[in-house]
């Protein structure tokens, strides 16, 4: 019963924070008994943030390219729409093939 009470709380939580949708379940995982010593405590995300106060990514474009690369994390965030570095990371990192979904 004390597991659901605090199930409750979180979700209250989070639906009422400003922060990151893709937190939640790191949050969860990190946090649940089974998986608290076994979970990576990385969220495995490359984004910069506005400096101060760390609310808003900035967004990614061909200057940051590099950095994401280096970074070696497998998830970034945030993209304008149709921006090219898209089509960059589909050709070099993805070997995506034009109107293809998958390689």
């Amino acid at each position: 019963m004390a597991r659901l009470e605090s199930t409750k709380i979180e979700k209250l939580y989070y639906n009422l924070s400003s922060g990151m949708p893709e937190a939640y379940f790191h949050t969860v995982i990190c946090n649940a008994l089974e998986f608290m010593n076994t979970a990576v405590h990385s969220d495995l995300h490359f984004i910069p943030w506005d400096n101060p106060p760390k609310q808003h990514p900035h967004y990614l474009n061909m200057d940051d390219m590099q950095r994401m690369v280096d970074s070696n994390a497998p998830f970034t965030r945030k993209f304008h729409q149709d921006d090219l570095v898209l089509d960059k990371i589909d050709a070099e990192l993805l070997f995506r093939g034009e109107g293809r979904l998958v390689p």
